[in-house]
């Protein structure tokens, strides 16, 4: 048990300098991903999580910025209108939501 918690107590000494997801190491024999996380005080499913990217989004939130340098006095209504004439389908509630 002493030595365990020695392990343990070296480990989180050498991860307190940056806390965070990337400081949890999955292949470590002495202080498996539970303790690791817990001794971090994360969530272990936060761990595992892997952020979905929606491409079509993205692509849009960049065609909205584009209009946005060009014009920045330019409203929702303006820069939806432009996002069509350029060739961009999308509805104006989403240009509004993305816009914020």
């Amino acid at each position: 048990m002493v030595g365990k918690m020695t392990v343990e107590k070296e480990w989180l000494e050498k991860k307190l300098k940056s806390l965070g997801l990337s400081d949890v190491e999955p292949k470590l024999k002495n202080i498996t991903v539970t303790q690791q996380c817990e001794l971090l005080s994360l969530n272990r499913s936060s761990f595992y999580y892997t952020e979905k990217v929606n491409k079509k989004k993205q692509s849009i939130k960049a065609e909205i910025a584009k209009v946005f340098e060009k014009t920045p006095i330019y409203g929702a209504k303006k820069v939806h209108q432009q996002l069509l004439e350029n060739g961009v389908d999308v509805c104006l509630n989403s240009v509004a939501t993305y816009r914020k």
